[in-house]
């Protein structure tokens, strides 16, 4: 019995996009039906470039076309009501990181999830990086003493 393939949107057509675009390929059972994003050009240009059959101007828009879930790829600022919008239609939600701006908006999303019976996850493309895993463990030895902050290239 073939089981149905998950229908997955992209809010945002931005760098990143591309990336998202090409995991989400090498995933059995899923399939990219759609992308919205203000800038429609920009969007058509996505859905060119990879063939996917639907460019939206909305989220709701797109949504009706019959999504399962969606990849909220905007800039961070966006990604609190992008994300409740989605869970409020019923969709799963994937976040590009940061999930939210501010804590408080991280505990609006959390529990809207719960409310909607939805998942919501987020993108840390280098969570489980050797580099990083070995860095963090150092850090945390006190090694290095008290860390205020860490940028990486």
């Amino acid at each position: 019995m073939e089981s149905k393939p998950i229908r997955v949107g992209l809010v945002g057509a931005g760098y990143i996009s591309e990336h998202h675009v090409l995991a989400l390929r090498r995933l059995p059972g899923v399939v990219v039906v759609g992308v919205c994003d203000l800038d429609l050009a920009r969007a058509q240009a996505l859905a060119d470039r990879f063939a996917i059959p639907g460019v939206y101007r909305s989220l709701t828009e797109m949504a009706v076309v019959g999504l399962d879930a969606v990849h909220v790829l905007t800039p961070p600022a966006f990604h609190t009501d992008v994300t409740l919008e989605a869970l409020a239609l019923g969709l799963h939600v994937f976040v590009e990181k940061p999930l939210a701006t501010t804590v408080a908006d991280c505990d609006r999303i959390a529990e809207a999830a719960v409310r909607a019976g939805r998942t919501v996850g987020v993108n840390h493309s280098l969570l489980r990086d050797p580099f990083v895993a070995r860095a963090l463990d150092i850090a945390r030895s006190g090694a290095l003493g008290d860390v205020l902050t860490v940028d990486y290239f």
